[in-house]
């Protein structure tokens, strides 16, 4: 979940010794500060120059993708980005996630379907993925399988991750068109 105020204002001097740092790990730990304050704008505008000088990051590039694949204006460079990192990096199971969640903004939950499956036979799934394949299923209607998956992804601990505001959002969905 996400920290408390409290728990921020006691540890203010580690987020702005590391948006202060060079270090490119530090200056992704205050992004990742910024995404579970909900402040993902700072978040995106700190990535973007962190990628920028390091461009053949697949991690940095995954990250900067997953913040921008949910905005209409810049779904298609996030498609991009997440490509760029699948390349350099293969198919790995956070990439797929991030590109099956841009799929699904750019009108394509029936792809993002056909990556995530395969996840979820994992021995233990991240519950994202099967919170993203529950999203995918829900775009392609297919709610009763949305509902299975949402649930799964409950119970393995989707509450306790720190979840975009876009995610959040998602989520609030989700529960509403399962109580219809």
């Amino acid at each position: 979940g996400n920290p408390s105020d409290e728990v921020w204002d006691l540890t203010q001097p580690v987020w702005d010794f590391a948006d202060a740092s060079d270090d490119w790990v530090l200056n992704m730990i205050g992004c990742f500060a910024n995404v579970a304050k909900g402040d993902e704008d700072q978040a995106i505008q700190k990535l973007s120059r962190i990628v920028k000088d390091n461009p053949d990051n697949a991690m940095l590039l995954n990250n900067l993708a997953s913040l921008t694949g949910h905005l209409p204006a810049r779904a298609e460079e996030a498609l991009t980005n997440i490509n760029q990192a699948i390349q350099l990096s293969g198919e790995q199971p956070y990439l797929l996630d991030t590109k099956s969640s841009i799929l699904v903004e750019l009108g394509k939950p029936e792809e993002a379907i056909k990556l995530l499956k395969p996840l979820n036979s994992l021995r233990r799934p991240d519950p994202r993925v099967l919170f993203r394949l529950a999203v995918a299923q829900a775009k392609s209607n297919e709610i009763d399988e949305a509902r299975l998956s949402y649930a799964r992804a409950v119970a393995l601990g989707l509450h306790a991750e720190v979840l975009t505001n876009y995610d959040k959002k998602l989520v609030a969905d989700l529960e509403t068109a399962f109580n219809r």
